[in-house]
């Protein structure tokens, strides 16, 4: 096999990887859990040399025509293990060409940058983690399937990405909760609020609501969804929200022992025993206790061209986040 069959193959697999993701599930809370062995992901980047920084923003150029565009994605998540200053102008530029597009080796720097942990590295991930051009939601996602350190992961979740910057909207959270036959069932409502003297469009979410809840371990582990139901999205439907209204979503959530629930867990983790599961989503965890809850939600800005495709001039671009509650998460 030769080598630029093989950079492109990685590539893909990279790409479908990440697609996988939202149909499929890994990760989960590890706050028992000791050392686990390398994944074929793990062993991949274990036994991958320092990168060339010389060359590395190049390569992972949106521009770059080259066959290793995979070979780069590797070398900027290699950094990840190798924290280096040195790295930091290059990790930059990758966020700075990125920014707006979307592209994997933009998280990818993210990553890299925040296990840095300089204040240089800081101050890069500020300037364009906290603004709404960053999709958050794709960020958290991604430190999960490409196996961010746990405990890293957590802090940057936290820090960077469940961080309010909104000004115009505000985000709570609430909880009813509510007995089953079958278990428990904890009722959640999510109520987005126009605070500024501006009417803005958002588009309102109709599908994978359990997404806009994010919960956390007494131990500070994330846990992640996993969504086993593929929909024909449907065409976006904006509403219109005047200064003081506020927009409801109702996220109903049974807690279930593994092997009762109704979707299907794609998770090859032994240890999870308990399943939270809405309509569409469902996520595992290895034992009851108390769990802290942020909601969010965000918008990133509409291109030129999907704004001429629109009626209205005044999307909400932006990324709300609650102050978290606390739950008791068990089954009876």
């Amino acid at each position: 096999m030769n080598r630029n069959f093989t950079s492109l193959f990685a590539f893909l697999f990279i790409v479908f990887g990440c697609i996988f993701w939202q149909f499929g599930c890994v990760g989960k809370d590890n706050s028992e859990a000791g050392e686990e062995p390398l994944t074929e992901f793990g062993r991949l980047l274990a036994d991958r040399p320092a990168p060339d920084l010389q060359r590395l923003a190049e390569r992972s150029s949106p521009e770059y025509t080259g066959e290793d565009t995979a070979e780069a994605f590797y070398d900027i998540l290699k950094l990840r293990d190798i924290p280096d200053v040195n790295a930091i102008p290059v990790l930059e530029e990758i966020l700075s060409q990125d920014n707006y597009k979307g592209r994997i080796h933009g998280y990818a720097a993210a990553q890299a940058l925040f296990c840095i942990d300089a204040p240089e590295a800081h101050q890069v991930l500020s300037k364009y983690l906290l603004t709404p051009n960053y999709y958050a939601l794709s960020g958290i996602n991604y430190t999960f399937s490409w196996e961010m350190d746990k405990s890293k992961r957590d802090n940057f979740i936290e820090q960077y990405h469940l961080k309010n910057i909104s000004k115009d909207m505000e985000v709570k959270v609430g909880l009813e909760k509510n007995k089953t036959t079958s278990g428990q069932k904890l009722d959640f409502k999510v109520t987005l609020k126009n605070i500024s003297q501006k009417s803005y469009r958002i588009r309102d979410k109709q599908v994978y609501l359990g997404q806009m809840l994010f919960f956390r371990s007494q131990s500070g582990r994330f846990l992640q969804w996993c969504q086993p139901v593929d929909y024909e999205m449907p065409m976006p439907k904006w509403i219109e929200l005047a200064p003081g209204e506020s927009r409801e979503y109702n996220i109903s959530m049974d807690i279930r022992h593994k092997g009762t629930q109704k979707l299907p867990y794609f998770g090859k983790d032994e240890d999870v025993t308990i399943m939270l599961e809405t309509f569409d989503m469902i996520c595992g965890i290895e034992k009851p206790g108390k769990y802290k809850v942020y909601a969010m939600v965000e918008e990133q800005p509409l291109t030129k061209a999907h704004l001429e495709q629109l009626d209205f001039d005044n999307p909400w671009p932006g990324r709300a986040v609650s102050e978290p509650i606390v739950v008791e998460i068990d089954v009876k």
